[in-house]
């Protein structure tokens, strides 16, 4: 009878590291699965026209002061830009 109960009892503490195991796993997808949605959000884009070659341009934050076109290479300044 007490080999059965360690046996019942060894049973019993595998199924709940098992559990932990799975409770674990889950827990770690959750964390994933909101971290990602953080990381690729739509971002705020704040669209405005090259001064010179009038094409248009996006950037994520205002926080720069000069920037280079990516179409005709000019370089302006913030004050040149006028935002849609």
């Amino acid at each position: 009878m007490n080999k059965k109960k360690k046996n019942n009892e060894q049973g019993n503490t595998q199924k709940t590291k098992k559990q932990k195991k799975w409770q674990d796993y889950f827990q770690w997808q959750e964390i994933r699965l909101q971290v990602s949605s953080m990381i690729y959000q739509k971002r705020t884009t704040f669209k405005f026209d090259c001064p010179d070659c009038s094409l248009e341009l996006e950037v994520t934050h205002l926080m720069w002061s000069a920037l280079e076109c990516l179409h005709c290479k000019a370089e302006f300044e913030k004050e040149d830009v006028i935002l849609k």
